[in-house]
């Protein structure tokens, strides 16, 4: 597995997370449907990243990347009082808005994005996104790449990058340690 590891939803974060990896692309804490995903993977070379658009989606935050991707930040909750401060991670910086938030850890990600990727696809129920939920026929696209890990509950998904859990309803930090677990990943 390579240091730059994709997600359609927050496990790849807990990943770098449990590792104490830095996170090595601009796809965390964010949830990505199915074919814009797969759009992703077939043509993560040719994408101008550069090319975004932020906007309100309801509760979420909307990113799309070049009109084919849309990523969808569910963990930043819009907020009718914008002007509110957020304290940067770590860092003492403050952001008037949460737009200007994640656009700058969109970018400092961005610079820090390297080839190629590993991507990690599950069948785990994303309860306040349904349209971004995987079902077994996106899974089926991703059985035998080199470059992608299957994780499912389906035991009847076969492949030499499929690894098995025991339910959809996993958290993603579960879901994290059995792939670092399952590939001896080193913490």
């Amino acid at each position: 597995m390579t240091n730059n590891i994709i997600s359609h939803n927050c496990v790849s974060g807990r990943i770098y997370q449990q590792l104490g990896m830095q996170f090595k692309n601009p796809f965390m804490w964010c949830v990505i449907p199915p074919e814009d995903f797969y759009y992703l993977y077939n043509h993560y070379n040719e994408i101008d990243y550069k090319n975004i658009k932020l906007e309100k989606a309801g509760k979420d935050y909307k990113l799309t990347i070049g009109d084919k991707i849309s990523i969808y930040y569910v963990h930043y909750k819009y907020d009718k009082d914008a002007n509110v401060p957020i304290k940067k991670f770590k860092i003492d910086i403050f952001y008037n808005k949460i737009e200007d938030y994640i656009l700058d850890r969109y970018y400092a990600r961005l610079e820090r994005m390297i080839d190629p990727p590993t991507y990690i696809v599950t069948d785990r129920i994303f309860m306040t996104k349904p349209e971004c939920n995987f079902e077994k026929n996106d899974l089926l696209k991703y059985v035998d790449k080199d470059n992608c890990i299957v994780v499912t509950c389906d035991k009847t998904i076969a492949g030499k990058n499929v690894i098995y859990v025991p339910n959809k309803n996993l958290d993603p930090v579960d879901i994290a340690e059995i792939i670092i677990k399952e590939l001896n990943l080193k913490k």
